[in-house]
């Protein structure tokens, strides 16, 4: 076994969680309703699992302390949201889908999605323990790979009706972690790093607040989130550096769109929107 390459590894992961994900997609475990859709929740968490085993073998079992919970936890995560909510995407994607394309799409979109995710972690593990090339590529990935799973995470639980006090633990938990994970690769110490990460989550927990009170669908609801997510996690990730103008000029400029986004789109009533 140690035989196999890691590349293999991973290929043979990724075929695994798409293939388990094709040939469950008509049986239903435990199902919830997001967005006017049923999901099956059960069946996301056994593909977590998997993914979480499967992530700990591409890597050798080379996984020593914290990278329990950063490394192998972060794909778990993605898969997780894409196996949950891959077919709703796609169907906001790409409307009048039949049934088996929506089947394939989002299957090729999962075992796409593990493949990156796994060999981003690959490569930040082996960064770990040596100096490599590609380790600023990976850690980019990372940021990107990040963000699409704060996206997901926020529409989630905005698409739900859930308890006010449920989503924001969900909010505060995922932004606790996903934030964590991103700094690790940073210079920070693990004390610092959960300073920072908690510093962000309260913050989005109180940002999540306000806007389950704003009348913004989900997705825009999530897209917002997001962007503070975005802000945030980038400015922590630069704050030991000296941040150049232009960036400031970045985040002005999308706190100006998120801005223009909760004026123009929510809807008041029979007043319509604000502006």
């Amino acid at each position: 076994m140690k035989n196999i390459s890691t590349r293999t590894r991973i290929i043979s992961i990724s075929i695994l969680i798409a293939v388990i994900y094709a040939f469950s997609s008509n049986i239903e475990f435990g199902a919830i309703d997001i967005g006017g859709n049923r999901v099956d929740l059960l069946k996301a968490i056994i593909l977590a699992v998997v993914t979480y085993i499967g992530a700990l073998w591409s890597l050798f079992f080379k996984v020593r302390g914290e990278r329990f919970l950063t490394l192998l936890v972060f794909p778990s995560l993605g898969v997780f949201l894409i196996s949950l909510l891959g077919e709703l995407i796609i169907i906001t994607i790409l409307s009048g889908l039949g049934q088996a394309t929506l089947i394939v799409s989002s299957t090729i979109l999962l075992g796409v999605y593990v493949y990156l995710v796994l060999l981003t972690v690959n490569i930040l593990n082996k960064s770990y323990i040596e100096n490599i090339p590609l380790a600023l590529a990976a850690r980019g990935a990372l940021f990107i790979l990040a963000l699409i799973d704060s996206y997901l995470v926020f529409f989630m639980i905005f698409s739900n009706d859930l308890n006010i006090l449920v989503r924001l633990i969900i909010v505060f938990l995922s932004s606790s972690l996903l934030v964590n994970i991103c700094l690790w690769n940073v210079e920070y110490s693990l004390k610092s790093r959960i300073f920072v990460a908690t510093s962000i989550s309260l913050v989005l927990s109180l940002l999540a607040f306000i806007l389950s009170l704003w009348p913004l669908i989900p997705p825009y609801l999530a897209l917002v989130m997001s962007l503070f997510f975005y802000v945030f996690l980038n400015i922590s990730m630069e704050i030991r550096e000296i941040i150049g103008r232009w960036i400031w000029v970045e985040y002005l400029s999308l706190f100006v769109l998120i801005l223009l986004f909760l004026l123009i789109l929510p809807e008041w009533g029979i007043n319509g929107p604000l502006i």
